[in-house]
């Protein structure tokens, strides 16, 4: 159970780190959008 936990943070993090110009992006328009902010913000 532990081990697939683990495996599917990795394969989490290897996926952000392939996208991590377009994710970080997101982010950043994220941050510059507050109404979107405030409609994740329930979630």
């Amino acid at each position: 159970m532990l081990i697939q936990i683990v495996r599917a943070c990795l394969y989490i993090a290897v996926i952000f780190l392939s996208n991590m110009k377009e994710t970080a992006f997101f982010i950043f328009n994220l941050y510059k959008n507050r109404k979107a902010l405030a409609f994740l913000k329930p979630l």
